[in-house]
């Protein structure tokens, strides 16, 4: 073998293995090389006088000034000709747009955004999913599934009657749950919304986080992560709440520094933070985002006095969270999304995995848990099924606790999907561009 043939077969077996680990990431199957082909051809631009690519070059200096306007890349695949049409980014150097409301527009599905300096200012202070910090990752691409998520919001948020809806996001581990409440977090606060962002839960269960019992109850206070998370809500939503008064009359924004500064105040602070925002009517429209959700049902890695082992709901920063959750606290004009962590083998919830399960997918018709167990004979207060047949939420110590329970018919699942044939090749174009995948296709 040649010196230069035996490169050739290196390249040829990176660029498979390459495609493999993307393929994989995004649960897509491998297309077979001797049944599928790809070409790329890149379309001329409009010319600058016409009014189409006056509309792009509008848009984006409405978006950012360091937009670049998009030409066309059109993707044929297997026999039939299917063509697919996906954007290109010209420069070289990637100089990619915000992700901002004005971008949340199915015109833009598939183009790759950076999360707006304003919202990655919190991140510095913790405000960012761990595993995303720590491969600097600050750009992501305009998927389908974020957009309908933030109508389905928009939708709850105007919701007037008592049954009010609790967005779980769901699906396999890497599908992409925790970017799309990322992005729809972002997108509220741009909106001017208020909006209540946990990111990182599982460090309030881990054993990271200092506790200290509460007297005569037996529930724990952590005042460090109730001080951390009131500075990174002040940092997100400090123009949003500039001038809302707290339920007591005083300055909002006054409450949260002291809360700040002082940390022996701060787990009141919180409290009071919260229930000003549940009293109040005439504010802002407020989302609830939690992330790692599935932390709230989930044992701790604490102990109390006597050895035994601390439940979630038992530490007050948890609890307080898990009352808008479950609507033992309501507000109006909101909405609640979550999203569940399926990497964290700790986090097991399995009483709320069960409730989840059983629960209405969002675009698709889901038979009553009834229909599902003939033989269930518990009800919880709060209309939760329960059974011994149910292994193992069954045991859950969290299945008789009915003031954990989500409201009976509130929880709805949306499966995050993988990527579809548009998406993936709209994100092997910017990993080509990018210069992360040398493959020649670009």
């Amino acid at each position: 073998m040649t010196r230069l043939s035996a490169i050739t077969l290196l390249k040829a077996m990176h660029v498979l293995r390459t495609s493999r680990l993307i393929c994989r990431s995004a649960r897509l199957p491998i297309a077979n090389p001797s049944t599928q082909h790809r070409t790329y051809a890149i379309a001329k631009a409009p010319a600058k006088g016409s009014s189409s690519w006056s509309e792009v070059k509008r848009q984006g200096k409405a978006s950012n000034k360091a937009d670049t306007s998009p030409s066309v890349v059109s993707v044929s695949s297997g026999p039939s000709g299917t063509t697919i049409v996906v954007p290109k980014w010209e420069e070289t150097s990637m100089t990619l747009g915000e992700w901002t409301p004005i971008k949340a527009k199915a015109e833009n599905h598939g183009e790759v955004l950076q999360i707006p300096k304003t919202f990655k200012s919190a991140a510095d202070i913790g405000a960012y999913p761990t595993h995303l910090a720590q491969a600097n990752q600050t750009a992501f691409m305009v998927r389908q599934a974020t957009l309908s998520v933030i109508d389905e919001v928009k939708k709850e948020a105007t919701n007037t009657s008592q049954s009010r809806k609790f967005f779980v996001l769901d699906g396999p581990k890497g599908i992409g749950k925790s970017v799309t409440l990322l992005q729809t977090a972002s997108h509220f606060i741009n909106e001017g919304w208020i909006v209540i962002y946990v990111p990182q839960p599982s460090s309030y269960v881990n054993g990271t986080e200092p506790y200290e019992p509460i007297p005569n109850t037996d529930c724990f206070i952590q005042a460090p992560a109730a001080q951390k998370f009131l500075r990174q809500f002040l940092t997100m939503n400090e123009k949003n709440i500039s001038s809302m008064k707290s339920s007591q009359g005083s300055s909002l924004r006054s409450l949260l520094e002291q809360g700040v500064k002082d940390i022996s105040k701060a787990q009141d602070v919180l409290g009071q933070l919260l229930d000003s925002l549940a009293a109040i009517n005439d504010r802002k429209p407020v989302l609830v985002a939690i992330d790692q959700v599935n932390a709230f049902w989930s044992k701790t890695a604490y102990c109390d006095a006597k050895s035994r082992p601390v439940l979630a709901h038992q530490l007050e920063i948890v609890r307080r969270f898990m009352q808008l959750l479950t609507q033992q606290k309501t507000m109006a004009n909101s909405a609640c999304l979550a999203a569940t962590d399926r990497s964290d083998t700790s986090l097991l919830a399995p009483f709320f995995s069960h409730s989840l399960n059983i629960s209405p997918t969002l675009g698709h018709s889901s038979p009553s848990p009834a229909s599902h167990y003939r033989d269930l004979s518990q009800t919880s207060q709060r209309g939760t099924l329960l059974s011994p047949r149910l292994q193992p939420a069954s045991y859950d110590p969290f299945a008789s606790l009915s003031e954990t329970h989500p409201q009976s018919g509130s929880l709805l699942k949306i499966d995050v999907p993988a990527y579809d044939a548009y998406e993936m090749a709209c994100v092997l174009k910017y990993y080509t561009e990018s210069g992360r995948l040398r493959n020649g296709m670009g």
